[in-house]
Formats: C-alpha cells, sequence, structure tokens
C-alpha cells in the first residue's frame, strides 16, 4: 500500500522500515506511514545512518560519486524537471541541461545503464522516488542555486516556443499567438519545432506535455524574483486546457501566472 509506495518498492528500503517496527513495541504501519508522509524528512527516515549498508542516502551518494562529473551533472538537472514522477523526452531534458541531443541521450543511457533512471520508450523519468529525492536534495543545494534558476529558464523558454507552435498549427494567425517570438524560435531551436511536429498531432502532443506544463508554470512562478516569463507561458496554455476541459489545471496556471505578473 502507501507504505511500499514510500518505500519504492525496494528491498532495502522495505527491510529497513520492516526491521523498525520489530524493534519498537506497539509501533504500526499506520505510524510508519504517518513517519514517511514528510517528503523532505522521508530519504533521512528510510535508513540507518550509522550502517552504510542500509543507510538509503549512504547508497545513493556512492552510485551518485561514482559517475563522470557530466553524469551527475545530468543526475541532478533530472531533479529539477518540474512534474516528479513524470517522464520527459530528450529534447525538453537538453534544454534544461543547456546540452545537445545528442550528449543529453549520451548521458541519460548512462544513468539508465547504472539503474538512476528509467526510460520508456522514447521518455525518461525517476526510477524511483527514494532516487528523485536524493537528486532532488543536491540541487536544492545553496551552491546550486543558479544552476537551477538558469535551468528552469531554458525550459521555461523551450516550452513556451513549443506551445506557441503547437498553438499555430491548430488556430492559424490566432492573435493570442506570440508571433514575435515564435517566428526567432522557429529559427533558433528547429529541434523544438521537430519535437512538435513528430507527434501525430500538435493536440497530442500538448496531452503528452501538460502535467509538466502546468509544474513547470508553477516552479517558474515559486522562484525568488519569479522566472520573467511565467504570465507569458502561463497565458499560452489556455487553448489547449480549455479545448481539453482541463478547468482545474487552467485556474491552477492562471492564478500563478496573475500572482507574478503585477
Amino acid at each position: 500500500g502507501q507504505l511500499a509506495k514510500y518505500c519504492a518498492c525496494l528491498p532495502l528500503t522495505l527491510n529497513t522500515v520492516a526491521t523498525r517496527l520489530d524493534n519498537e513495541p506497539g509501533g504500526s504501519v499506520a505510524a510508519q506511514v504517518q513517519r514517511l508522509s514528510n517528503v523532505r524528512r522521508r530519504l533521512h527516515r528510510l535508513g540507518h545512518p550509522d550502517d552504510q549498508e542500509t543507510d538509503v542516502e549512504a547508497v545513493n551518494a556512492l552510485s551518485y560519486q561514482a559517475l563522470p562529473d557530466d553524469a551527475q551533472r545530468m543526475f541532478r538537472m533530472l531533479a529539477l524537471h518540474p512534474a516528479a514522477g513524470e517522464t520527459a523526452k530528450v529534447y525538453s531534458i537538453a534544454r534544461l541541461a543547456g546540452l545537445d541531443l545528442e550528449t543529453t541521450e549520451d548521458l541519460l543511457d548512462l544513468l539508465c545503464r547504472e539503474s538512476l533512471i528509467s526510460k520508456l520508450g522514447d521518455r525518461y523519468g525517476s526510477r524511483h522516488d527514494v532516487l528523485h529525492l536524493y537528486a532532488r536534495q543536491l540541487i536544492d543545494r545553496d551552491d546550486h542555486a543558479l544552476e537551477r534558476r538558469e535551468a528552469l529558464d531554458r525550459l521555461a523558454h523551450a516550452y513556451y516556443g513549443c506551445v506557441n507552435h503547437a498553438f499555430d498549427q491548430v488556430n492559424r494567425a490566432n492573435p493570442m499567438v506570440d508571433a514575435e517570438f515564435l517566428t526567432r524560435w522557429r529559427m533558433d531551436d528547429p529541434e523544438g519545432v521537430a519535437s512538435v511536429d513528430e507527434v501525430s498531432t500538435p493536440t497530442v502532443w500538448f496531452a503528452g506535455e501538460r502535467v509538466n506544463l502546468i509544474a513547470l508554470v508553477r516552479a517558474a512562478a515559486s522562484m525568488t524574483p519569479p522566472l520573467a516569463i511565467t504570465p507569458r507561458l502561463a497565458c499560452s496554455l489556455f487553448y489547449f486546457l480549455e479545448m481539453g476541459g482541463y478547468i482545474a489545471d487552467w485556474e491552477a496556471v492562471e492564478e500563478a501566472g496573475a500572482r507574478v505578473a503585477f
């Protein structure tokens, strides 16, 4: 149930929690679920800090430290991709990391071989919550503040171009399309254009990226200061959200965009 989910169904973490239950008189599964419900502290509570073989953070650190520097950076970058638990294509990950597609794919494949991330079709994502939490802990360090901001700004501009391109494909010459930005973006980022056009329809492309887009607006709005592109990115989603009936999502991005627009 929920306890196994918090443990990412990993034998190491499940065994740690089971041992804790055996050693705590009166302990209950419900109590352990409550202890692990705090995302920020879950990683620490899933291990025995005095035992390097069963401490989850220590085990993850060994895997991470064995990676070359560029793969370590990619692992951190993936934790930044806004919607935890979702998958992303090579294009958006490349823009997030500021790398070309070939280099990005090589690094992602390396992380897959090391069992640090997973691949489903042409999309990549976290292998399980525990690893995502560890990667997020790394990227959230103060010395990565500028790296976080620059990465999300790159991703926001890339997705903004993709959304405007998709909107223009289904609703030509609509005044809500940011035509000036789109003209420049199409010239500067043909790989972004291809990432939308390779999907059967713009609507299908949006459906595949919707959760990431919503999370990106929220992440961009929550930065200090918010990313300058946040209101425009939020507004650009209206057509597909309205047409798809995603009213709650539309209200969420509208609120986030409006909050930082003034």
